[in-house]
């Protein structure tokens, strides 16, 4: 860096950027005679980089402070953009450094915008695992990573593994009958909900459990039978078990259809609501209100 040197400073270390003009100041890091190492210092002032060197950004603060030109004609001089001119003067005012910070560990092998596609492919697919993210990106991007890396990546966006929810299946068109079915009784006053008898139900397993079972055990103790969970090929088969309530004192359980017809003539509720009964159909429950 010989050239760019006596550009900067004299041996006493006494700033000459003052003493020259621009026209000198680019003739002599345009000089033939430069070194290697100019040469690349000359390439760099010209070509868009992501990081500028420090020899560039001390010219960058001399032209600056030294000769009090402006950021615009100060960007024109070092073929740089006005924004990455105002950052390097920004940085060298607030902690008088020119060089970069230590960095906090090794670089980030993906970039921020990889790391935004990860993130918006889980978005898109919440199902797809880090194993097949990290062959997508392999395959078109060329980013070779281990799957452990997108997880970290994907925890750092707020994203957690978790068991799927268990909800009884919906269809699109009964999904739009329960919204518009909502939206209509919004407005409802109290006193029509306390005439309504309310139901729902539930499944008894008869056979063990259909849930996710944990054990403590030691490698290579998993066919032990206290550590196992027996299971029938026909499930075990379960008891469906309807219950109702409403405002008024009468709590009825395990009774059918039919039977809640009934009910609804001869108490005083005039209405009957029921949550995933199969036997009664949207179209019943609609003729009850």
């Amino acid at each position: 860096m010989k050239i760019i040197s006596e550009v900067l400073h004299r041996d006493d270390n006494t700033p000459i950027i003052s003493q020259l003009t621009d026209i000198e100041i680019c003739s002599m890091v345009l000089n033939p005679e430069n070194t290697a190492s100019d040469s690349e210092l000359c390439a760099a002032m010209n070509a868009k980089r992501k990081e500028t060197l420090p020899e560039i950004r001390k010219l960058v603060i001399n032209l600056h402070i030294e000769r009090g030109k402006s950021i615009r004609e100060t960007a024109e001089t070092v073929n740089l953009s006005h924004s990455t001119v105002f950052n390097i003067i920004k940085r060298y005012k607030k902690n008088h450094m020119i060089q970069d910070k230590r960095r906090p560990g090794r670089p980030s092998k993906l970039s921020n915008g990889i790391k935004r596609i990860i993130v918006r492919n889980i978005k898109k697919n919440p199902r797809m695992s880090a194993p097949k993210v990290a062959a997508d990106l392999q395959a078109l991007y060329g980013v070779i990573v281990n799957p452990e890396t997108i997880r970290r990546v994907i925890r750092s966006t707020g994203y957690h593994g978790r068991a799927a929810r268990k909800k009884f299946f919906v269809s699109e068109k009964n999904r739009k009958l329960r919204l518009a079915f909502a939206k209509s009784n919004i407005n409802k006053n109290f006193d029509y909900w306390n005439e309504v008898i309310f139901a729902d139900e539930s499944k008894f397993n008869i056979f063990g459990s259909d849930g996710r079972i944990l054990v403590w055990r030691k490698p290579r103790e998993k066919f032990r039978k206290q550590n196992l969970v027996p299971a029938v090929k026909h499930g075990g088969g379960g008891v469906m078990k309807t219950l109702t309530m409403s405002l008024h004192p009468q709590v009825i359980n395990s009774v059918t259809v039919s039977e809640l017809q009934e009910l609804s003539f001869s108490c005083p509720c005039n209405a009957f609501n029921i949550e995933k009964f199969p036997q009664l159909s949207s179209r019943d429950q609609g003729e009850n209100y």
